[in-house]
């Protein structure tokens, strides 16, 4: 998967650039020639950029985050804060690191209290939608499943064989271990929802449209199976 940059900010970038952009003059905009308006959105472009890592901080924080951006933009940061920079540094990626994991494990403990939901120990929620009859998913096995990705936190879809039209084939030892984990509990012909911690995904990587540390919703059908021969 590639990396996609957000097409919102670039195609405002080009109308502002040929004249085209219908811009709200807000009491920011009027402080900005009409000329210089097509880096105040660049500069949105940017911003877009930090929302996950600004989802779990406060207004304050935002602020101060701005105004840092700003300081090092500008060339004016503040020596005293610099001096110790590598402290706030750790500090602020151990704040977010908290409340990124304090956000997952309520999402999962949700997750968990739907009807037929189980957590296992790995902290992967599985919910079973329909029960299989078939056969079950050995080590191995190379399965054709029918499936929608979305991430957690908002419910955006980041991929579907089912809006594909076509099931899926895929070696279950290639599989992210959400998804390894999650077949070897269902059943030919079954369906079920899996509630993937960012551990059992794409950790703190991400992939592609997927951000980093984030919980994945997966809706599977088990199609078939063919065992490792």
């Amino acid at each position: 998967m590639l990396r996609i940059v957000p097409r919102t900010s670039v195609v405002a970038l080009r109308r502002a650039v040929a004249g085209r952009a219908a811009f709200h003059v807000s009491s920011t905009l009027r402080n900005i020639a009409e000329e210089d308006r097509p880096w105040y959105v660049v500069g949105i472009g940017m911003a877009e950029h930090l929302e996950a890592l600004s989802k779990n901080m406060s207004a304050a924080e935002k602020k101060a985050l701005a105004a840092g951006f700003t300081g090092r933009f500008l060339g004016e940061p503040d020596a005293a804060v610099m001096a110790e920079a590598s402290k706030y540094q750790q500090l602020a990626e151990q704040m977010l690191k908290e409340r990124a994991m304090a956000a997952a494990s309520k999402v999962l403990d949700a997750a968990a209290q739907e009807p037929g939901a189980v957590k296992t120990p790995t902290g992967l929620v599985i919910q079973t939608v329909h029960e299989g009859t078939g056969e079950p998913c050995p080590p191995g096995a190379e399965v054709t499943v029918h499936y929608t990705g979305s991430l957690a936190a908002d419910g955006t879809v980041f991929d579907s064989s089912v809006k594909r039209g076509q099931p899926a084939t895929f070696p279950v030892d290639h599989l992210i271990p959400g998804w390894q984990e999650g077949l070897k509990m269902m059943k030919v012909g079954g369906k079920a929802k899996m509630t993937i911690p960012s551990e059992l995904g794409y950790g703190a990587a991400g992939a592609g449209p997927i951000p980093g540390d984030a919980i994945l919703v997966f809706d599977v059908e088990l199609i078939s199976v063919k065992p490792k021969a």
